[in-house]
């Protein structure tokens, strides 16, 4: 060839995920040379393209431009790792990096390496997932875990965040392993953060790291509250598909409790719902959009019913005042800590005989009554 020119050049990028594509549009001329003389010229035009998976990513990070030794050569230990690591993606921290094959190596054999995600946008409440590659250095003395953690997002196992991810997380010298770790925002939105255990002799490599949302299913799921001021409700997934686990919380405004949650489908027949205690709950996707709902109602007023005892104040009986018509009554028993900052000294309170009122010395001596916040401590 006699010439060899690119016609134009464009890029894109997108910060934190989507498609990121470099493209050039080139055109090759050549002419054939025999004898002493050349042929007419003849052309070609190419575009070369490069891109990076789109998907449902909201961020994904494969160090393809960082072009040293290491990782992803088969080379774990001795000179490598040395070159600068350049990123994909904007808003990356480092401590203690070096540019490995195509990854990046984390860590010397007297520092402690890390790396931080650039933030990502993400739904409170919302799960997300989080895949990566990782391997330790392979040397004697090396040490082979890593913690793992979230700010904006609470890491677990599984996809309903159910159980907790371990922070701890063991690598393998010498391979890579892919791991995968189910994130539950907190925030609008949260960084990852890979971190040596130990102080030296920890390092470690990074390679694809990925997170996106999870696939979309085939129906809806509809979260409302009543009245919309008296709390929240969060659930493992926003979509879903038949016979899918669906977990959700309902958890009451200060002021509110939590009155009744119903889940309903889309002919408003009611779903099976598990009460697994502390507000979480959990039921099968039926085949159809559903809605949770969570009604709250004002909180009513605790009354501490206890025996004076000289100077001291003695809890003998806890009971849920609810005011009707002019009264408290009393309609349930209550157990739980006592508020010293409310005049307490401590202590459980315990069963004893429902009162008719608050004025209702229940057979004691001289009995006084102490009116609790609903935001107090006591249950």
């Amino acid at each position: 060839t006699d010439d060899d020119e690119v016609i134009s050049t464009s890029s894109s990028s997108v910060a934190n995920g989507g498609e990121v594509s470099i493209s050039s549009s080139c055109t090759l001329r050549a002419k054939a040379y025999y004898n002493g003389t050349f042929s007419e010229e003849t052309s070609k035009e190419f575009t070369i393209q490069s891109s990076q998976p789109s998907n449902n990513y909201l961020l994904y990070e494969s160090w393809s431009n960082t072009a040293g030794t290491g990782g992803n050569d088969g080379s774990w230990s001795g000179s490598i790792a040395s070159n600068n690591v350049i990123s994909d993606l904007t808003g990356w921290t480092y401590a203690n990096e070096g540019g490995g094959a195509n990854c990046v190596k984390l860590g010397t054999g007297s520092k402690k390496g890390s790396a931080t995600s650039p933030s990502v946008e993400v739904t409170s409440g919302e799960t997300y997932k989080l895949t990566f590659r990782s391997a330790a250095w392979n040397g004697s003395s090396e040490g082979t875990t890593i913690v793992l953690s979230a700010t904006g997002g609470t890491l677990y196992s599984d996809e309903n965040c159910t159980t907790t991810y371990p922070s701890s997380v063991s690598l393998v010298k010498g391979q890579w392993s892919e791991y995968t770790v189910y994130v539950k925002a907190t925030s609008s939105s949260m960084t990852i953060k890979w971190e040596a255990q130990n102080s030296s002799n920890n390092r470690f490599f990074l390679d694809d790291v990925i997170i996106e949302t999870l696939q979309q299913g085939a129906y809806t799921i509809t979260r409302v509250c009543n009245p919309t001021e008296g709390g929240t409700i969060t659930a493992s997934k926003s979509t879903a598909n038949q016979g899918d686990p669906i977990s959700f919380t309902a958890t009451a405004a200060a002021g509110y409790e939590l009155d009744a949650v119903t889940v309903k489908d889309a002919n408003d027949n009611d779903v099976t719902v598990t009460d697994n205690g502390g507000g979480s709950y959990s039921f099968t996707m039926p085949d159809g959009n559903v809605t949770i709902s969570a009604n709250f109602i004002e909180a009513t007023a605790l009354y501490i019913i206890g025996q004076a005892c000289g100077n001291w104040w003695n809890p003998t009986q806890g009971v849920r005042m609810t005011y009707e018509n002019g009264t408290y009554s009393a309609k349930i028993f209550v157990t739980g800590p006592y508020d010293n900052s409310l005049g307490g000294h401590g202590g459980t309170i315990a069963f004893s005989q429902v009162l008719a009122n608050d004025n209702n010395d229940g057979g004691w001596g001289y009995v006084n009554s102490h009116r609790y916040e609903p935001a107090s401590n006591v249950t």
